[in-house]
């Protein structure tokens, strides 16, 4: 989840608003509803609108929930997976590449081949993998 609109859902109480008179004060659609029911991001002119209804601040009416940590994990890794094949696209363009960034990608290959979440098969990272070696006994 991404969103909580606990604040939201408690202001509507008090106020003794149902979600469907709010969805038609602001002119939503009960999709826009429903995804606010599951935490899930609204479009600014949507949030434009609960705000101006209510003359309330963004966060008057929702907060941000951080992912788990295993979510940020998941973040992380495809952003290591993102590095390792920004690093072998330039290799394999003969483009120049640090010393510095092939060791990086090689680290996060084996962290990634470590820990079994390597996006990819086990024979694209072995490769992959090669191809940074490689480069690296060049430098």
């Amino acid at each position: 989840m991404a969103f909580s609109y606990d604040k939201l859902w408690k202001l509507l109480i008090d106020k003794k608003m149902t979600k469907e008179n709010f969805r038609i004060l602001i002119k939503a659609s009960p999709t826009t509803i429903a995804a606010m029911g599951k935490g899930e991001g609204i479009s600014p002119k949507v949030l434009d609108r609960i705000c101006t209804a209510f003359n309330c601040q963004p966060g008057d009416i929702m907060e941000h929930v951080p992912n788990t940590s295993s979510e940020r994990g998941e973040i992380f890794q495809m952003t290591e997976y993102d590095f390792i094949k920004t690093v072998t696209v330039k290799i394999d363009n003969r483009q120049s590449v640090p010393k510095e960034e092939i060791n990086t990608a090689l680290n996060y290959l084996h962290a990634l081949q470590s820990s079994n979440v390597y996006p990819s098969s086990k024979i694209e990272a072995m490769h992959i993998g090669g191809v940074l070696a490689d480069e690296l006994s060049k430098k």
